[in-house]
């Protein structure tokens, strides 16, 4: 009789430890989805993704709101222009650039390398008349940071013996006996950017008025 009522016991305290067992393994999973919930991963702490680390972004950071970073040449509208006038055009080498200090001669190189632009289009136009008298013009447009810059270097490039944009006829060979001078020169602000236009004779035909009202056609 005692060795059933200890078998009893025995068997009530195995039971007891079962149903705590089970009980404390519940409460463990209970509490574990209460903690991560939904979408968490608990080896991501807040604030960060996965895959990303909690430090400063390494990305390139957004350019500045207002700020440019191109120059809008208007060639074609140049091009339809003179041939409005009469002209044939035929174009010539074109080339973009960032730096226009370094494509820039006498003070003007200066001036550029002091007040930076943000973009630089030179382009060479080759205008002929019905009559095949020919000149070479030379145009270039400078974008600035803002309006104020590009009405100040409209005013250095003005002035009589400053200097100014490098032609690219001297670095085609097809051009490079073509001589800029300077006599037939016009410029223009088109809003943040400065177009300005020389034009030369190839060839005999075309008056200082005609070549003058080439270069000016082309800065409008």
């Amino acid at each position: 009789m005692a060795g059933l009522r200890r078998s009893q016991i025995r068997q009530r305290g195995w039971l007891v430890a079962a149903v705590a067992g089970v009980f404390l393994l519940s409460a463990g999973v209970v509490g574990y989805l209460m903690a991560t919930g939904p979408g968490h991963s608990p080896a991501v702490s807040s604030g960060s993704s996965p895959g990303s680390s909690a430090g400063p972004s390494s990305g390139a950071a957004a350019p500045p709101e207002g700020a440019t970073s191109a120059v809008d040449p208007q060639l074609a509208a140049v091009v339809r222009r003179l041939r409005g006038t009469g002209y044939q055009v035929t174009q010539g080498t074109t080339e973009d650039d960032t730096d226009c200090a370094a494509n820039a001669y006498g003070q003007t190189g200066a001036y550029l390398a002091e007040h930076r632009c943000v973009g630089l289009h030179r382009a060479l136009l080759e205008v002929r008349s019905p009559r095949g008298a020919t000149a070479l013009v030379a145009i270039a447009w400078i974008g600035m940071p803002d309006q104020a810059g590009a009405t100040a270097l409209k005013a250095e490039l003005d002035r009589p013996g400053s200097g100014n944009i490098a032609a690219l006829s001297k670095n085609d060979a097809h051009y490079r006996s073509v001589v800029f001078r300077g006599l037939y020169y016009a410029s223009a602000r088109q809003d943040k950017a400065v177009v300005t236009a020389e034009a030369q004779s190839m060839n005999p035909g075309l008056t200082g008025a005609q070549l003058r009202s080439i270069a000016a056609a082309s800065v409008r």
